[in-house]
Formats: structure tokens, C-alpha cells, sequence
């Protein structure tokens, strides 16, 4: 009887090859899709995993946490509201955590540029294979991907996306140097240019340099005269690259402690410091701490 049945499905075959071979693709996307779903989902879940365990903790502004925790952790979400440095401080002066500012509000090329320091480079095993890392105001150092891609490398420049080409009064793109590429990770840091978080400042157009005011040359550009301090008029050139010539001419607009932050990483020293941590922001009106592994479960 099976002989006859196998022989019988074989002349179909045979018979019919356009349509068996459509069906048996049919079942075989249906059988496979979920399978394939199923192995996708657990490989991005487990790179959120992964990646959520660099960033234990997360402290921002009152909003939506997972805009926060995707800002942080993959610099891709703007946030509008931001904290300020003068919340790292406070948080690194208690003690109970390691902290890393970041700074991710811009782009250079279409590629993140975020402001951090050495030491969050280093919390997350980044390390060179050309160049050094950002020493000076200006310095830059790009992702392995991004830097194939753009074809830079160890001694070009790339200027800051503008933020609005239709304001005439937006400041200008900052020219920064990249002074070293980054090792690949198999991360998002390989597409992303980091930046200390003065430099991030400068594009955000709190910081900036200019001709000096004080100068026999730019007398004509002063628009006002105080007790103690000049006013510039728009005419003074304004410095879109950093050089060590002008470096010492970059000069804040706002006091240090007001500078922003789209976030601040904090790494606690035990159980005990993330506790403490945690009940100290529980109750705050404009501040949340965000568990980034619970954010990511959710």
C-alpha cells in the first residue's frame, strides 16, 4: 500500500513540478518564519541584555524613561529635557557610584556625536588602533564602522551637522579633528564619534571662541562697554575650528554647573549604594533614575 502511495505522490510531482515546488515553499516559510522570529527577537534581547549591563543605572530628566535608556545606551533618541553637570557632581561627591557623563544631542556627517570622558571610553573597553584618544578641546576619535564607511581615518577633520539650516542666527558647524579610530566592538560604538563633552558643548553653542574684542582691530566691533567686561557685536568672527593657537579664546556663556547632560551612567560600588541611590531619587520631581535591565525587560 505505501509503495503505491509514494509512487502515486511521485507522478504528481512530476505531473504538477510548478505547483509542489510553490507548495513546499509555502510550508516551508510558514514552518520556518517563527523559528527565524523567535531566533532574531533572542539575539537583539540579549544584545539589549548585554548592552544594558554597561549602564546599570541611568539618572535623567523627568520624561520618558525608554527615550532615556535609548539615548544612553545607543545614543540614537533625542531627549528634550536635560540635567546638568552640576547633578554629576553632586552624584559623584556621594561616593556610592562611578559616573560617566554623556552628552548626545548632535550629529557630524549623520553619525552621533557624544560627549563623555576618558574614563567611560575605557568602562567600555574602547581602545585605538590608530591615533590616541581625545586629549584637547576638538579632538575627536571615530568608530571603526563609521570610519569605513565615511572613509576617514587619523588626521582628517568632519564638521558638526547643522541643526536647522533655515536659522540664519544657528551657530555654525564645529571643523573637529579626528585624532584616532576605535577598535570595532561589535557594538554601536563602532558607528558613533566621540567627543569630550566641552566639544559637544561648543556645537550646542554654549561655549565659543572669537577674535579678541579687547584688540586695537576689532574696536569698531564692540557694540557695548561695562565696568568690567565688553560686549561683541555679531561682526566679530566667531572660530569654527579649534586650534591650539585659539584654544585659550573658547570661553563659557553659562556658568559650569548649568552645562547639559543628556544623561549620567552611574556603575555603584555594591547592592547597598544602588539601594541608597535609587530611594535618594525615588521622590524627585524633575529627576528619574532608571534601572536600564529592567527597562530593557519591559
Amino acid at each position: 500500500v505505501m509503495r503505491g502511495v509514494f509512487y502515486l505522490a511521485w507522478q504528481y510531482v512530476r505531473c504538477h513540478p510548478l505547483r509542489t515546488g510553490v507548495l513546499i515553499l509555502c510550508l516551508t516559510a510558514t514552518l520556518c518564519l517563527p523559528i527565524g522570529l523567535h531566533v532574531l527577537i533572542g539575539h537583539y534581547e540579549h544584545a539589549l541584555e548585554r548592552r544594558a549591563l554597561t549602564a546599570p543605572l541611568v539618572l535623567g530628566a523627568k520624561g520618558h524613561r525608554f527615550d532615556l535608556a535609548m539615548n544612553v545606551m545607543y545614543y540614537r533618541t533625542d531627549v528634550r529635557e536635560t540635567v546638568t553637570m552640576q547633578d554629576h557632581h553632586r552624584l559623584r561627591s556621594a561616593g556610592m557610584a562611578r559616573c560617566f557623563p554623556i552628552f548626545a544631542a548632535h550629529t557630524a556627517r549623520g553619525i552621533p556625536v557624544v560627549g563623555t570622558t576618558l574614563d567611560y571610553l575605557e568602562h567600555q573597553g574602547l581602545r585605538v588602533v590608530d591615533g590616541t584618544l581625545p586629549l584637547y578641546v576638538g579632538d575627536a576619535v571615530i568608530g571603526a564602522n563609521a570610519a569605513r564607511r565615511l572613509g576617514l581615518k587619523t588626521g582628517d577633520a568632519i564638521l558638526s551637522d547643522q541643526s536647522n539650516l533655515y536659522n540664519l542666527a544657528a551657530h555654525y558647524p564645529l571643523k573637529m579633528q579626528i585624532v584616532g579610530v576605535l577598535a570595532g566592538n561589535g557594538a554601536v560604538d563602532d558607528d558613533v564619534l566621540f567627543t569630550d563633552t566641552m566639544t559637544t558643548w561648543v556645537i550646542e553653542g554654549l561655549v565659543h571662541g572669537h577674535d579678541d574684542v579687547n584688540s586695537p582691530e576689532q574696536r569698531g566691533n564692540v557694540a557695548a562697554v561695562g565696568e568690567s567686561h565688553r560686549i561683541a557685536s555679531a561682526n566679530v568672527t566667531s572660530y569654527v575650528e579649534i586650534t591650539p593657537e585659539n584654544r585659550s579664546r573658547f570661553h563659557l556663556h553659562v556658568s559650569d554647573e548649568e552645562l547639559p547632560l543628556t544623561g549620567i551612567i552611574c556603575v555603584p560600588n555594591d547592592e547597598k549604594s544602588e539601594v541608597l541611590l535609587r530611594a535618594r531619587y525615588s521622590l524627585s520631581d524633575d529627576q528619574q533614575l532608571i534601572v536600564t535591565s529592567d527597562v530593557v525587560d519591559e
